[in-house]
Parts: structure tokens; sequence; C-alpha cells
């Protein structure tokens, strides 16, 4: 553990150290107000590790004296030329409550655990904050979730079917009626056959214009997550037509990525795939369902989707601000220089 209390300008060094998968799950059980997202785990580190370029540096617990304040996530994401550690969707904070100079001293704990810890040349730490404190200022990227739309499952399962648009109920009953079916696929059966549900998503990256993650992607994620991830698909004959990989921490769902092809879309076999989905986890105690983020200014690639997500009647909400800690300020400046310059010119 590291335990120094100096002052770095002005800001106090809080203790650290790194946990376990079971020392971190004692911390979420020991805190259920909270909820802990599934890219702050261990279990996501090691997904992530199998990634090209990413590398998973350690889960750590932050104490502000004998009060647990935060853990933290990191992860060194290499680029051509540079590579910066992401905490994503955190540091978790474990109080509700949190001045601005706790924050402040969160920040400057977290900028000398990477001095200390991080062995890959890093320009900046990027996380996500509640208000801006520490010296970070705002994440300069085109790709950040700032919106998502969150379905409360704790409600009884009809009004969650009221809450839904027409358009959702509507598609539900075709995709019923053209006898479309939804089930559990166990993950290690999915992953060991994943290339007809990698098909299918090829077809919609092709057809939605995004990036489609090479197939050990989608795998990793199903073999490392555990007890933390489902798949589900849609079956039209016994034919896989849409699927989804959903995660689960601390009783949130999560949609993390999903496919679907043109006989899906006929048949509005994704309606039906998302409402089964969450009454297989409300059957199973889960509280919410998030869908992953909806278009915002910041992240224009997700427009499309955005009709079909709000249509399941979840309450709209914004993400933390995710900032940027330049480690290196010159480098981090010229960086960002050469990023804005190349977004203009692919805009041209």
């Amino acid at each position: 553990m590291a335990s120094d209390k100096s002052i770095v300008m002005g800001q106090q060094i809080m203790e650290y150290r790194k946990i376990d998968e079971q020392m971190y799950t004692n911390v979420v059980q020991s805190h259920p107000q909270i909820v802990f997202p599934v890219e702050q785990s261990p279990e996501w580190g090691r997904f992530q590790d199998h990634i090209p370029d990413r590398t998973y540096i350690g889960t750590y617990l932050i104490n502000d004296g004998q009060k647990q304040l935060a853990t933290a996530s990191l992860l060194h994401f290499k680029m051509k030329g540079y590579g910066y550690v992401w905490i994503n969707n955190g540091p978790t904070l474990l109080t509700e409550k949190v001045s601005g100079h706790e924050l402040a001293s969160l920040v400057a704990t977290l900028k000398q655990l990477v001095n200390r810890e991080v062995n890959q040349s890093s320009l900046f730490i990027r996380l996500s904050l509640p208000a801006k404190e520490g010296g970070v200022r705002p994440a300069y990227s085109k790709s950040l979730l700032e919106r998502t739309t969150v379905v409360d499952l704790t409600q009884d399962f009809d009004t969650i079917l009221a809450s839904m648009s027409q358009g959702a109920r509507r598609g539900m009953r075709k995709a019923q009626k053209a006898g479309i079916t939804i089930r559990e696929v166990p993950t290690h059966e999915a992953s060991s056959h994943f290339e007809p549900y990698h098909a299918i998503m090829r077809e919609t990256a092709a057809r939605d214009q995004f990036f489609a993650h090479p197939i050990a992607t989608y795998t990793s994620m199903l073999g490392d997550l555990g007890e933390h991830v489902r798949f589900y698909a849609a079956f039209q004959n016994d034919t896989p037509i849409a699927w989804a990989i959903v995660t689960i921490y601390g009783r949130h769902g999560t949609y993390y990525y999903g496919a679907s092809n043109e006989a899906a879309r006929q048949e509005s076999a994704p309606y039906l795939l998302h409402i089964e989905i969450m009454r297989a986890l409300k059957d199973d105690g889960v509280v919410s369902y998030d869908f992953l983020g909806i278009g915002s200014p910041n992240y224009p690639g997700l427009q499309g989707v955005t009709e079909f997500k709000l249509r399941f009647g979840g309450e709209v909400k914004s993400y933390q601000p995710t900032y940027d800690l330049p480690l290196k300020m010159g480098l981090y400046r010229a960086w960002k220089l050469a990023e804005k310059t190349k977004h203009r010119l692919r805009n041209h």
C-alpha cells in the first residue's frame, strides 16, 4: 500500500492499494447503494487484457484516512505514437457526497499512482468525475458517451410494457406472429460457435457504417466476464438472426453489443429480443437495463440507434463528464492539435 501523505500543490495524496477480484467483490457488497460499472471491475480488466494494444494495470482501492473513497481500474491504451491510461467509466466514488477538495486530492493520487505503477509511457489519464477538479480538462474525443437510456426493472412488467412506445409493442407482436423465438445461449456455447453471430455483426456494421470488432473481442468477453455476462439470440426456424451480449454487475444490466440481419429487421425481431431480455433479467432480480448510449453532440455516431433505444421507455440519464489529466503537457498539446487536424481533414 502507498501511504505517502505528502502535499502536492495543496492536495493531499491518499492511500491506495491494488486489490484482487475477491477484495473488489467485498467492496461492492459493502456499498449496496453504489452502482459499480462493469468497466471498473477486475473481470473487465482481464477481458481488456486480451485485446491488442491494451494492458490491464490493476484495480485499486483509494482511502481517505479511514474512509474508503473510491475504486479505480486502470487500462493502458497503446496508440500510434503515444499511450494513455483510461479509467473507463470511473473512478467509482464510494460515497454520495464528495467535496471539491476530496476530488482534487483523488486526482492527485491517481496521477501519482499512474506515475508509480504504469511502466508504459503515457501522455494523459482519461477519467470521469462529477466536477472539474484537480487540473483536469474536458476530454478530447469524438466517441465518448454522454447520455443513455435506462429501463427501471423494479416495476411490474405490464407497467414496463405500457411505458414503451406503440412502435415497440407493435414490433414485439409482429415478431411473435412471425414465429421468432428468443433464447439465452450458454456463453461457452456461443463463444465456441460464434462465426454465425459474427456474420450478423459484419452485416450490421456494413449497413449502419460502424466498426465491427474482430471475433476474438466478443468471444473473449463471453469467456472472461464469467457470471457477469449473458448471451441472448433471436431465432427464425432455428437460425440466428439477431443477438445481444448483456453484462450484469451489482444487479444492473447493460446491453453492451448486439447485431441484427435484414431478416430480423423485416420481422422486428430486435424489439422482441430486448423485451424478452428485460423479462428474464427482471425475473432474476436485476433492477435496471441500460441501453449503453444514445446520440449526443459528442457522439453523433449513435444518432441512428437513438430512436430505437428510446422506444423502450427508459429514463434518459447523463453520464459523468469525461476529462483528461495531462501528464506531459507539451506532448499532450501537440497530440491534441494533431488529432484536431486529422479530424478536420477527414471531414473535408
